[in-house]
């Protein structure tokens, strides 16, 4: 499956996409971790960060002084795209307003900017492709999938496909249920969720039952 078996041609540029590959994938991989690293949300006004448990208003304070922002007498509280900062934004933090900022800040991990990865996604799946093709395969699916429990991608597919049906009920009956819950609680008609709202609403729904 390495290639071993192939003529010394084939089997020389299957050692130089391997090679391309490795590089774009670190590529990528860094590009993620620096955009990542790279956004951040000041918040001055502590009023804002109703709903917020003390300990995560006391990380993102604790974050701030750590970056050498704000002093003991006007503190300054940080915010990253990092799971801990980030999950108890999402659930808890009242203001829907910052909820949308980090929620929009998390879709533009590795997209756009200098750590933009659109290139080196199509870069990368070109080179799958050919891999996959030299080595006698329609896709690169089939390819990594040989000696694994679904053998092809169709297979996988599926398998997701087959997945989608047999939830698809009860999370159209769950979604309802949020919408009422919500309109209930906000005074509102039952409407579509914007992405930023579904776990804060859905923590208090938690909660309530």
């Amino acid at each position: 499956q390495a290639g071993a078996d192939l003529p010394p041609d084939k089997k020389k540029r299957v050692e130089e996409i391997e090679s391309e590959l490795s590089q774009h994938t670190q590529k990528y991989s860094e590009n993620v971790l620096d955009s990542t690293n790279k956004w951040e949300l000041l918040i001055e006004d502590v009023d804002r960060l109703k709903g917020l448990p003390q300990t995560a208003i006391e990380a993102a304070r604790a974050d701030a002084v750590a970056k050498g922002l704000g002093t003991p007498e006007k503190p300054v509280y940080r915010f990253t795209l990092k799971a801990p900062s980030m999950i108890p934004v999402m659930e808890y933090l009242e203001d829907e307003g910052i909820r949308r900022q980090v929620w929009e800040g998390s879709c533009a991990i590795g997209r756009g900017g200098e750590h933009d990865n659109t290139d080196l996604v199509w870069k990368i799946l070109r080179l799958r492709h050919e891999k996959a093709q030299i080595m006698g395969k329609a896709n690169f699916a089939d390819h990594v999938l040989t000696h694994r429990m679904a053998k092809t991608g169709q297979s996988a597919l599926r398998f997701i496909t087959d997945l989608h049906e047999r939830v698809k009920e009860a999370f159209q009956r769950e979604t309802i249920e949020l919408q009422e819950y919500r309109a209930d609680a906000a005074h509102q008609t039952a409407d579509l969720f914007q992405p930023w709202e579904v776990s804060f609403w859905s923590e208090r729904q938690r909660k309530s039952k």
